[in-house]
């Protein structure tokens, strides 16, 4: 109720409370909370929208601020990479990663048998050396970085 604009008149007031009590009586908190939110998009649609705007940047800002991604040790010759991405980086990871992940086709070899995160980890694989053997890569001292076993 508090979130109604000013301009909302006693009838509306009073109709939107009483949809907010016979609600509550059928209702939990959280579908009370989305009914309550609805509501108040119905009644006052251009102060919903630019209020909700202002969340979705304030979120889409913590999410940014909140990226991280660290190293975990080398044992037996494999490492771990600890990573946590705001939902528009993890999509386009994601459509990167996709195609390259796909199973392969059916060869000489059989079928493709690799789990799921299998191919997720291979196709990760391959977008670093893509990324790397790009012409745009980031250098250090002047060279693309490289392993050499």
């Amino acid at each position: 109720m508090r979130r109604l604009p000013n301009d909302a008149g006693p009838e509306v007031r009073a109709e939107a409370e009483a949809f907010l009590l016979d609600s509550a009586q059928a209702l939990d908190t959280d579908p009370l909370d989305k009914a309550g939110k609805h509501l108040y998009e119905v009644i006052a649609p251009e102060d919903a929208e630019r209020r909700i705007g202002k969340q979705l940047e304030e979120q889409e800002r913590r999410a940014r601020e909140n990226r991280t991604l660290s190293f975990g040790p080398v044992r037996d010759g494999m490492g771990t990479m600890f990573m946590r991405l705001d939902v528009p980086t993890l999509a386009i990871l994601q459509a990167l990663l996709d195609p390259l992940a796909r199973p392969r086709p059916t060869g000489a070899d059989g079928p493709d048998l690799r789990s799921s995160e299998r191919r997720q980890a291979d196709a990760f694989a391959e977008l670093v050396v893509l990324a790397q053997a790009a012409a745009s890569a980031p250098t250090r001292g002047g060279t693309r970085p490289r392993l050499t076993v």
